[in-house]
């Protein structure tokens, strides 16, 4: 049984923001996959998508510094503007009826995935690990949109509906182990670099 696909994108008719992708990451670094999710989220209509790209943004893209020597070096650090301000401001700066709506479906998708486990489990013991490890995979990556969405809303609502997701992911442990290691992703790998203790990221060689 494949996992159930959560679209990040209804917007329940709440209005939906415009972002300006290339505005928030001015002077930054972004990496081929980096344009490419922000692009993906962009290319799709509705509120969640949105707030996904800003929080791919605020998590991933980083300030590009002169390091021609110490004082260009120490120059650009001080002037920077980073992404990850930008992105927060961004969904700061929304009104309080679509942020308060984006929250309610960022927890409500939390508490989806979680339920999603059971599925991803009964592939694995009927299509076996191969085939299910791109499942997987697919589950790993909507708990990082997950993560991007706390990254920029800064919502405590965001953080509990996760650590609850996490305590339920631990109870499949024996299922993550036999599905070790998950295919190369340069986001997860990415991932990894920015929080080596996360789980999820460290389902990949």
């Amino acid at each position: 049984m494949k996992t159930k696909e959560f679209v990040f994108g209804s917007s329940h008719g709440v209005a939906v923001p415009e972002l300006d992708a290339t505005a928030l990451t001015s002077g930054a670094s972004v990496s081929d996959w980096l344009s490419k999710e922000i692009g993906a989220c962009l290319s799709v209509k509705g509120l969640l998508p949105r707030v996904i790209a800003a929080g791919l943004i605020a998590r991933f893209a980083r300030v590009r510094l002169d390091r021609s020597s110490e004082a260009t070096l120490i120059q650009s650090m001080l002037d920077a503007d980073p992404p990850t301000r930008r992105a927060r401001a961004w969904f700061a700066n929304l009104s309080e009826s679509v942020k308060r709506e984006s929250v309610r479906a960022f927890v409500s998708d939390a508490y989806a995935l979680a339920e999603s486990l059971d599925s991803l489990q009964n592939s694995l013991v009927e299509k076996g690990t191969e085939k299910t490890r791109a499942f997987a995979l697919g589950w790993c990556l909507q708990r990082d949109d997950l993560a991007c969405a706390e990254t920029v809303t800064q919502s405590s609502e965001i953080t509990s509906a996760l650590a609850d997701l996490d305590a339920r992911a631990a109870d499949y442990g024996t299922m993550w182990s036999l599905l070790y290691p998950l295919p190369p992703c340069p986001r997860l790998e990415d991932a990894f670099t920015l929080e080596p203790d996360a789980w999820w990221p460290n389902l990949i060689e």
